[in-house]
């Protein structure tokens, strides 16, 4: 019986093209080998909608319109995730992964203050300290691992943001806990790994110290910070009919904000600083940028990321080029037929955004990394259908604008610090899943120099002359009437005027 919730009716549903494969393994080695390249030359070759097939598993993958409305749509989409993210209730407390619905809708309102890009946003400052202790204790010719060193500056980052209790010993706990957790999620080890004794012990030593900290926050010994951490965020939320997050679902939103970060947000910010060692004159006009928005007072602060355009185009630019996760997988609760294509009940279902990331209608040379094509005027990302690196609907993750605030703090604190180079500037990067999409060697790098910058060389007007604000300055500055207009920015809740005050400046909202 077909699925009244069928995207297109056939009166004769087939099955899907299948991908050949090797016999026993399927298509699982290949696309272990090249998993970017493998899915998008099988779309490019089969059409939206095709078959893999794996030892034990059969997987249908959908792109394009037909994927995109799939997950868009409204209500019950003959799809679920239950099991499939089973790991992330019982190990972590995640439970928002594994259900969708009301249920879905509920979780995903009690997590978006905590996750949001104004929590994580206020303590950029802190983000910075925490990001120059490691920086500032570099020194030049020293070689270090790339994604190594992005991940746990990510996950210092985060920490900044989750509380004022130091959690910088459990680092190597969060590591090996979360990605535990993660391979088992993604099929790339049993839930035997569960069972290792240093598993055990660093998820107890994760959950023990989260727990101590919700703990000293619901007694208000940090209720005089005049900032929300992300644990009061989660206290402070409130459901529909008024409940409260209990322990638990605080602790797993922590956990899943601080394992997500080192395995996600470390690899992005990886991948974006692979790409501007790899390309002077990118590294240059960013590195412009950021010595013009921070080089003469030394502070990193969230407001000036809108004004530079060619650090955001550059982030944009690596989650297209980068997608981390190369679909979201479902598992199909009753029969479905998509494009005339028949979908057994229970069959893995994929719905990948990679086709539209590399198509040639929407990218100019999608293959080739370009961050200018993700900035003004160009703005190819932009198109309709062509970009969704954080999901899709209702699925799109909650901390897409908690993850761009994080990387660009990292990436624009290590760059105004120090000069960097590849120890092998024409290496070909390789990519595995492992267990979200990463590079298959270690990737060295190398301290160049520390990097003086003389406050003198910029003004405050230049940033904003370097961005998409561009022509709006440069109209005020030439009027005979401001003969001197320069570009600020005010910290979130800052007072500009208060009626009654003397004047002293003329201030133009762009």
């Amino acid at each position: 019986m077909k699925s009244q919730h069928d995207i297109r009716r056939s009166s004769t549903p087939s099955t899907a093209p299948l991908v050949p494969g090797v016999p026993i393994f399927g298509n699982a080695l290949a696309l272990k080998k090249e998993p970017l390249n493998f899915l998008i030359d099988a779309a490019a070759k089969y059409g939206s909608v095709f078959r893999l097939r794996g030892p034990g598993v059969n997987v249908t993958v959908i792109s394009g319109p037909e994927g995109r409305e799939l997950v868009q749509r409204d209500g019950f989409n003959g799809l679920h995730r239950r099991e499939l993210f089973n790991a992330f209730s019982t190990e972590a407390g995640v439970d928002i992964f594994g259900v969708q619905g009301e249920r879905h809708a509920h979780l995903r309102s009690l997590i978006k203050l905590g996750y949001s890009r104004q929590i994580v946003a206020q303590f950029v400052p802190e983000m910075e300290k925490a990001i120059c202790r490691v920086v500032n204790a570099w020194v030049p010719g020293q070689e270090l691992q790339l994604f190594d060193v992005s991940s746990k500056l990510s996950l210092y980052s985060m920490m900044a943001a989750v509380t004022p209790v130091d959690l910088h010993d459990k680092t190597d706990d969060v590591i090996r806990f979360g990605n535990t957790v993660m391979y088992v999620v993604t099929k790339g080890r049993t839930p035997l790994a569960f069972w290792s004794p240093k598993y055990k012990a660093s998820r107890n030593r994760v959950y023990e110290s989260l727990e101590k900290a919700i703990e000293r926050h619901k007694a208000g010994e940090f209720s005089h910070t005049p900032n929300l951490y992300m644990v009061d965020a989660f206290l402070q939320t409130k459901g529909p009919t008024g409940e409260a997050m209990s322990t638990r679902d605080i602790r797993g939103g922590l956990c899943y904000a601080l394992c997500g970060t080192e395995i996600y947000l470390g690899r992005l910010v990886g991948f974006m600083l692979f790409e501007l060692l790899k390309n002077p004159s990118l590294m240059a006009d960013v590195q412009r940028e950021i010595d013009a928005a921070f080089g003469g007072r030394r502070r990193v602060d969230a407001a000036q990321f809108r004004r530079m355009p060619k650090l955001r185009g550059t982030y944009f630019e690596t989650l297209r080029a980068y997608p981390l996760l190369p679909g979201l997988p479902f598992r199909a609760e009753e029969e479905m037929v998509v494009r005339g294509y028949r979908i057994p009940k229970g069959e893995i279902v994929l719905v990948t955004p990679l086709p539209a990331h590399f198509s040639a209608e929407n990218y100019t040379n999608p293959h080739v990394f370009d961050a200018y094509r993700c900035m003004p005027p160009r703005n190819e990302h932009l198109r309709a259908g062509a970009f969704a690196p954080f999901g899709s609907g209702k699925r799109v993750c909650a901390a897409a604008g908690a993850v761009e605030v994080l990387a660009l703090t990292v990436v624009a604190t290590v760059l105004r610090e120090v000069n960097l180079e590849l120890t092998r500037p024409t290496y070909r990067m390789d990519l595995e899943p492992a267990p979200l999409i990463s590079p298959q060697e270690l990737l060295p790098f190398q301290v160049k120099e520390k990097r003086t910058i003389d406050p003198s060389r910029f003004q405050r007007c230049e940033l904003a002359e370097a961005s998409d604000l561009t022509p709006a300055i440069e109209e005020l500055r030439t009027l005979p009437q401001l003969p001197e207009v320069e570009a600020v920015a005010f910290p979130s809740g800052s007072r500009i005027i208060k009626e009654g005050d003397e004047a002293d400046f003329f201030y133009v909202v762009i």
